[in-house]
């Protein structure tokens, strides 16, 4: 009688983060076996500085030990036929979240069914779990400035902002631009204060910035606007002393929701200095990837929150929800 044959370990993907290449790989041998595959390795920038991403396979179906530890992640489920990618990654991947932050985020809401309910259930889940959201005005903040790369919105943003709480909520509302790179970049803050009638100020420097503060003493917030730099600019001092000249001050770094995640780590290392603490996700209604908001949030761990989706003035633009991303993430996904 012939003993029945048993099957293999099912091939089992993991990814290990180090601060070396090498030790990635010593990692992943010490917990798939010296006989691990190394399937991809990515180099990012973690808070202590530069770090590289290693994905490892107990190819030779070594099986994987059933730990957390030493910089090993959770293990990444593989589907049939060795792929390892299930649906919802695959569609991570597609919206440019890289492939070492597409498979952490998937073990934090299970490999969901293809069908079309099951991946807009899943991604509505995973994007609850994975980014955060919260109010960046309404946080005691009463000065509230906004950063971020040229040509991601901030000044039409700060018009929105300011009008809603100008116009719907019928707060004592004051403008300050300090963007003195961009030609006509005050003169555009400027016209949108006339049109709310609500004070505004230009500030080149430090003492014109606190004078234009102490001015406006007697309104509910301040909105400041800032100069706009690429990623690869050094921002100007004032905008990094924002924090000293007004203590107490919220900071949200702008970002367009389609921005390519490889520009990400460039943008979020050029505007540490301000020490943001919200985010704003502008351009939504331009946006085919949003792979932005998975890296944005995981990489500076501030939450979400304000979302724009047009030009319009106050109305394209509200409190950040996880149903708009979602949203977004599954617009592809076949009925």
């Amino acid at each position: 009688m012939f003993a029945p044959k048993t099957q293999p370990p099912p091939r089992v993907d993991a990814v290990f983060h180090a601060a070396t290449p090498d030790i990635a790989l010593q990692l992943a041998k010490r917990a798939l076996g010296p006989e691990a595959l190394v399937l991809a390795t990515n180099s990012f920038h973690g808070p202590d500085g530069p770090r590289v991403e290693l994905i490892a396979s107990n190819e030779a179906g070594v099986g994987l030990p059933s730990l957390v530890a030493g910089g090993l992640r959770a293990p990444v489920r593989a589907e049939a036929g060795g792929r390892g990618v299930s649906a919802l990654e695959r569609l991570l991947r597609q919206h440019d979240v890289p492939m070492g932050l597409a498979r952490e985020l998937v073990l934090r809401v299970g490999d969901p069914t293809t069908s079309r309910e099951g991946l807009l259930d899943a991604s509505l889940r995973l994007v609850r779990t994975s980014i955060g959201f919260g109010d960046g005005t309404r946080g005691g903040h009463r000065v509230v400035a906004l950063v971020g790369p040229t040509g991601v919105g901030k000044t039409t943003t700060i018009a929105k902002l300011a009008a809603r709480d100008a116009l719907i909520d019928r707060k004592r509302v004051a403008l300050i631009s300090l963007d003195d790179f961009r030609i006509g970049g005050a003169e555009q803050l400027a016209r949108y204060a006339e049109l709310m009638d609500v004070p505004f100020a230009a500030a080149s420097d430090e003492g014109a910035l606190r004078r234009a503060l102490a001015s406006f003493r007697d309104c509910d917030r301040i909105y400041v606007d800032t100069a706009g730099r690429s990623a690869k600019d050094r921002l100007p001092r004032l905008c990094q002393k924002l924090h000293e000249v007004c203590p107490g001050i919220g900071v949200g770094l702008t970002i367009a929701a389609g921005t390519r995640s490889a520009e990400l780590t460039t943008t979020f290392r050029a505007h540490v200095e301000p020490k943001p603490s919200f985010l704003v996700l502008t351009k939504l209604d331009e946006a085919v990837l949003v792979g932005a908001a998975f890296v944005a949030t995981h990489e500076t761990r501030l939450p979400i929150a304000w979302i724009t989706s047009g030009q319009r003035v106050p109305e394209d633009l509200e409190a950040a929800r996880a149903e708009h991303v979602a949203a977004l993430l599954a617009a592809e996904v076949a009925p």
